[in-house]
Order: C-alpha cells, then sequence, then structure tokens
C-alpha cells in the first residue's frame, strides 16, 4: 500500500473517530435552553411513582428494547459511522436495575443504581454526567401531565426519562427517548419496573 493510501485512509478514521465522538457527547441531551416548570404535583400523581422498583425484564430483554431503539437511532447513517456510533451508545444508554423515587413537597429525588438526582420541582441543576464525572449535564425533574419527567441536556442533544405508573400502581415503565441533531432519528425505547415497596 503506498503513502497517499495512508494518508487517505488516516484521514478517514480521524473524520469517523469526530463523528462517533460527537455523536457520544449527544446522547444525553440538546439545548441549556430548557423551559422552567413548576407545577407541583396531586398527591395521587406522586403516589403513583413514589417507591422502590424493581427491572421486570432480564438483561438480555432491556438490552434487547435498547439495542432496537439505538438501531433506529443511527439508522441512514453511513457504514462504518453507524456502527462507531451505535458503539458508543451502547455505553452511555445503560440499565438501571432498580429505581428509587421519592416525590416530597417541592423535592423529587430518582436513584438509579448509577446516580442520584435531587433537586426542586422544576429547578435546572448542573450534574456530573453519569459514567463520566468530569463532564457535567444539565437536569430538570418536574410533572407533565401528571407523570414524572427527567429533562438531561447537554448543547449536543436531550435525553427525557419519563415515569408512566400502571393503574393498579404495581409497575412504573421508564420510557426513554434521545434526540440529537447528529443522530438521523431519536432513540426510544421502554424498560418495565416492579413495585417493591
Amino acid at each position: 500500500m503506498d503513502l497517499e493510501s495512508l494518508e487517505r485512509r488516516g484521514w478517514l478514521a480521524c473524520e469517523l473517530a469526530c463523528i462517533a465522538l460527537g455523536v457520544w457527547l449527544a446522547v444525553v441531551a440538546f439545548s441549556l435552553t430548557l423551559p422552567v416548570f413548576t407545577q407541583v404535583p396531586d398527591a395521587g400523581d406522586a403516589a403513583g411513582v413514589n417507591g422502590t422498583w424493581q427491572l421486570a425484564l432480564t438483561d438480555a430483554q432491556a438490552h434487547a428494547r435498547i439495542e432496537r431503539g439505538i438501531s433506529e437511532g443511527v439508522s441512514g447513517m453511513p457504514p462504518i459511522v453507524d456502527a462507531i456510533a451505535a458503539g458508543q451508545l451502547r455505553g452511555r444508554l445503560t440499565i438501571s436495575h432498580s429505581l428509587d423515587i421519592t416525590v416530597t413537597g417541592d423535592r423529587i429525588v430518582v436513584r438509579f443504581d448509577a446516580a442520584t438526582y435531587d433537586t426542586r420541582i422544576g429547578e435546572r441543576t448542573t450534574c456530573p454526567m453519569a459514567g463520566s464525572p468530569s463532564e457535567t449535564i444539565e437536569a430538570i425533574q418536574h410533572f407533565a401531565d401528571g407523570r414524572l419527567q427527567q429533562v438531561f441536556s447537554t448543547p449536543n442533544g436531550r435525553r427525557w426519562n419519563t415515569f408512566v405508573p400502571s393503574e393498579d400502581g404495581h409497575q412504573v415503565l421508564l420510557e426513554v427517548v434521545v434526540q440529537s441533531d447528529r443522530l438521523p432519528s431519536r432513540i426510544r425505547y421502554a424498560l418495565p419496573y416492579t413495585r417493591v415497596h
């Protein structure tokens, strides 16, 4: 292989790495200009999500749901780039085996396996990024249409976590949506959790 071909391959690899890095940085959110939410939940909304919850799927089933979401999100990207982007996304979209949610007064505390978010309702808070403490995200926790929602933002993208309780109060569905300018489509998936306490 001649020197010119090696240089071309080196530039291509560099471009692909830059695109992949952009996707990696974009996984959590989009824009720092978030609306302010101050809606205080009623007792029923808070009771529907308050408690300790356990993942109601096997790891394999949960990973399959996330994988489908990633595949839809990177669909349409050039070959190789989609594989690199998907790999970066897999590293960021991790499974939490348990959730602990407490809504009291004007505060919301949500504990995942790897991160805890403790904020006033509707208050913008800068937090370390889970899995990468040297980076920060902006988080808002609030109720929208009676459902607990978390909005995580960076300059490159936005992630929404919406907690949808079942009518009988025994399950909560964690619906995840990730949007970024660098992804052709939004990533969507949902994981069910069963009440422990």
